[in-house]
């Protein structure tokens, strides 16, 4: 036969001036729940961990959505109420060698990285490609992306996707998970590749391959 979970009791759950045998004795009614001034008295259970502690401690620094984000706002360094990091991309060229077009960091940002590609980076990615990728046309490829903490003990994430379809949901919540160690002073980054493929042409194709074949006779 299964016991019931046994319970244990911390000295601020007993109060020794309370008998549960004459509890009907009292002359303050809790038939509410209610303490004396006014308040919802704390109910604790077995199974129900204790929901106080270091306010500080436990408060975890988030990650800003656009509807909780202000780029004028300016933060304290020493005691920051979200998550910085720093954004390094690059536009490379997949021809034969990879070759890199453009590098650019981006500092001290607080967007949460899904949208900051969605507003910003997926913008300047564009323009960019357009103004430095030649003739014939390019097309993605794939995207490299590296999450890093500065710690030695911690190893980098490294994700690769298809095209430019990142799984934000994951970058971000790598860097939710290094949070306790941005508060300790450790700079948090992304590394980003954005690598574009020729693409070929059917004529092109058509005449390459009719080249090989007359090579091979």
């Amino acid at each position: 036969m299964s016991l019931p979970p046994r319970c244990s009791f911390s000295p601020d759950m007993y109060t020794p001036d309370y008998d549960p045998r004459h509890a009907n004795d009292s002359p303050f009614s809790f038939d509410g729940e209610f303490g004396l001034d006014g308040r919802t008295l704390p109910f604790r259970t077995c199974e129900t961990p204790r929901a106080y502690g270091t306010p500080f401690q436990d408060r975890r620094l988030p990650l800003l959505g656009l509807s909780d984000w202000d780029p004028n706002f300016r933060d304290d360094e020493d005691d920051p109420t979200c998550i910085y990091y720093d954004i390094e991309w690059k536009l490379q060229l997949k021809k034969g060698r990879l070759s890199k077009l453009v590098e650019i960091t981006e500092e001290n940002l607080t967007l949460a990285p899904s949208a900051y590609w969605d507003k910003f980076l997926s913008v300047e990615l564009a323009a960019t490609a357009r103004d430095k990728l030649p003739e014939p046309r390019y097309e993605p490829d794939e995207t490299t992306v590296v999450v890093s903490v500065e710690k030695r003990s911690e190893r980098n994430m490294r994700k690769r996707f298809d095209v430019l379809i990142v799984d934000w949901k994951t970058i971000e919540d790598k860097l939710r998970g290094w949070a306790p160690l941005f508060r300790e002073g450790n700079k948090l980054r992304i590394y980003i590749s954005f690598v574009y493929k020729e693409v070929i042409q059917p004529a092109a194709a058509t005449t390459r391959s009719r080249g090989r074949g007359a090579t091979g006779r």
